[in-house]
């Protein structure tokens, strides 16, 4: 544990830290908005040159009548485009849908791929979702052991406690 004296001596040595920080501060961040000067450097100075040092600052008078400079027009949009289309053209075509997963969809189902094998199965919900149950004969798909109530969606994936048709507590596990 840190004793009282500790903490004091580290407070006071972040206040030593922060106000020599501030002292470091140079006069030439001053606000632009008040009318104050400012200073900056030229950029095409050092690229046309060659030079790799900083040139002189050039003081330049900033106040509330100054003109802001005009946004540069976007140029990436259509670069942008252009990559977009090829990116179009390089993705393989859509996979046609199997006729398993036609007939799925109009009987109301949803294609999804389940299982650690990867496998597609068709899902449908159950229509006595959340009814009371006490066998799998109650329920259009499982009776659920620890809620007793009947499944939300067919095939249900994975183990899972149901009762079966004579009410007793069995593991299901569908892969």
């Amino acid at each position: 544990m840190m004793n009282l004296a500790s903490r004091h001596r580290i407070n006071w040595l972040f206040v030593l830290v922060l106000a020599a920080c501030q002292m470091t501060t140079p006069a030439a961040t001053t606000s632009p908005m008040a009318g104050d000067t400012i200073a900056t450097t030229p950029l095409d100075v050092a690229s046309s040159t060659g030079a790799t040092a900083a040139a002189a600052p050039t003081i330049v008078e900033a106040g509330p009548n100054t003109p802001h400079p005009k946004p540069r027009p976007d140029t990436a949009k259509p670069e942008t485009a252009a990559v977009a289309d090829t990116a179009k053209s390089d993705a393989p075509p859509p996979v046609p849908p199997s006729p398993q997963q036609v007939l799925c969809e109009k009987s109301g189902g949803q294609w999804a791929t389940a299982g650690d094998s990867g496998a597609n199965v068709c899902v449908k919900r159950m229509r006595d979702s959340g009814k009371r149950c006490n066998k799998k004969s109650d329920c259009s798909g499982q009776c659920l052991a620890r809620s007793q109530t009947c499944s939300p969606i067919a095939p249900m994936i994975g183990c899972n406690d149901v009762l079966d048709s004579d009410g007793r507590m069995v593991t299901y596990c569908l892969n």
